[in-house]
């Protein structure tokens, strides 16, 4: 015997829902990056795509514009703080 209960969400909930896995996701993934002096978490590009639903190409071409958080440089590799993707996201939400 199952002791699953089947919920049927509406679109908007289940967005949500989609939504709050990907940053539990990303999350858990950032847990094993590397992090700055300050105890932030880096993240890498593909990490900063899933978080903000946008392409690499979107993110260089606004970072040019100075519309996107800079990464840190580590060598070659480009990492985002954690932080700075977290309060462009909440900018976002709260221009809307």
């Amino acid at each position: 015997m199952s002791n699953l209960i089947k919920v049927e969400l509406n679109e908007d909930a289940a967005k949500t829902l989609k939504s709050l896995e990907d940053k539990i996701s990303i999350l858990l993934r950032a847990k094993d990056n590397e992090t700055t002096l300050d105890g932030d978490r880096l993240l890498r590009i593909e990490d900063v795509e899933d978080m903000v639903k946008f392409t690499r190409k979107w993110i260089y071409a606004n970072i040019q514009k100075g519309d996107f958080p800079k990464p840190t440089k580590q060598g070659n590799a480009s990492r985002w703080k954690l932080s700075d993707i977290q309060k462009w996201i909440s900018e976002q939400e709260y221009m809307q």
